[in-house]
């Protein structure tokens, strides 16, 4: 289970986001974006402000590069 942080470390509304696409990762199971276009986007400091989850299934070393990968792919555009 990654928790995928708001990479701005910014709160405000959100305007967009990418890297979503997590089915790209090897060792994908599942996943959920949490936030919406339009809606308030808080700094991810607990589990409930980051924007999304990905699940991961494989072996620990897959695991840890899709981890990496997953965090560093998904970037957010916030309005403050």
């Amino acid at each position: 289970h990654v928790y995928i942080p708001n990479n701005l470390r910014k709160a405000g509304i959100l305007k967009s986001y990418k890297g979503d696409d997590f089915e790209r990762l090897p060792s994908y199971d599942s996943h959920e974006v949490i936030t919406r276009v339009g809606k308030r986007i808080e700094k991810s400091i607990s589990i409930p402000s980051f924007p999304a989850f990905v699940w991961l299934v494989g072996d620990e070393e897959q695991v840890k590069q899709d981890s990496v990968a997953a965090r560093e792919g998904f970037i957010v555009e916030v309005e403050e």
